[in-house]
């Protein structure tokens, strides 16, 4: 007889999970970003975005003196609760995905336009003698739109000979190192808000991928206030800043954009900034070349 004894045997199975690794999805830039007169910041995403967008990193900043954060799940966000009557500031907005991956940045730097310039009237014109020469002050009437005003415009008529004289001053007040003793002379102080005209365009050259302009700033005799920056926005694809070396010619300003895509569409937004402020923005919008076969 024989005999067959049946042992459990325990087989233990190991399986094996396939671990994939998730690549963090960068999205796309914020393309362009607008303050709108009722103060609410807005801009729109690229149309190639492939990330899940989780919110919205927004970045408010005045002259390293004041500064805000927000997160939002919407394409805009109220800001009239911070931005005062023309105040300039930076706008900073970034896509964060699902992820927490965060995309490049976009910046708008602007302010909020003032829409009345009535509220730039003057009063309280007066001449204080107590110094060497007499100093001719004023202030605004609503010290709310002290920033509004960029610089004053101080025109001086000699009553006797009609000699007429003028000059632009940042101060509310004015030294009159220049009037004789014992004539009489007429004064006007004017508020001047817009401060800068855009850049225009003055040359283009374009190949498969680059393209080289030549932008013509405001001359001296137009607007004296120093010259800082110049701004190219270009979307998705650029967003760059040029400094600008202002001297008593002020010649045209390059700008010369590379490694662009060939036979593409780019629209560029440029503005510029001087001691007083920021310009409205010129918007030109350039078609590369197509590259020729014998580079392909």
């Amino acid at each position: 007889m024989i005999r067959y004894s049946a042992l459990p045997v325990f087989v233990t199975i190991f399986c094996v999970a396939a671990i994939g690794l998730t690549q963090a999805c960068v999205p796309k830039s914020v393309i362009e970003i607008h303050l709108n007169p009722d103060l609410f910041l807005n801009w729109t995403v690229s149309e190639e975005e492939e990330c899940s967008i989780a919110h919205f990193a927004v970045n408010l900043r005045r002259n390293g003196e004041e500064e805000h954060d927000f997160e939002v799940t919407t394409t805009y966000v109220d800001v009239s609760s911070i931005v005062r009557h023309c105040e300039y500031w930076q706008f900073r907005v970034r896509a964060v995905s699902d992820d927490g991956t965060v995309g490049n940045s976009h910046l708008l730097i602007a302010q909020n336009p003032l829409r009345d310039e009535s509220r730039l009237a003057l009063e309280y014109l007066r001449i204080n003698s107590t110094e060497a020469h007499p100093r001719l002050y004023w202030t605004l009437r609503d010290e709310e739109y002290r920033k509004c005003a960029s610089t004053y415009h101080v025109t001086v008529e000699d009553e006797e000979t009609g000699e007429f004289s003028d000059f632009y001053i940042t101060d509310t007040s004015a030294l009159l190192d220049f009037v004789s003793p014992c004539a009489s002379y007429e004064f006007e102080v004017r508020a001047v808000y817009r401060v800068l005209n855009p850049p225009r365009l003055y040359d283009v050259s374009v190949g498969p991928t680059s393209v080289n302009t030549t932008w013509i700033l405001d001359s001296l005799s137009t607007n004296r206030c120093p010259i800082r920056t110049l701004y190219v926005d270009g979307g998705q694809h650029f967003n760059i800043s040029f400094p600008v070396s202002d001297d008593n010619h002020r010649e045209p300003v390059a700008v010369n954009l590379k490694s662009l895509r060939p036979n593409s569409l780019y629209l560029m937004r440029v503005s510029v900034e001087n001691s007083a402020g920021m310009s409205n923005r010129s918007t030109v919008g350039v078609q590369t070349l197509e590259l020729s076969p014998s580079k392909l």
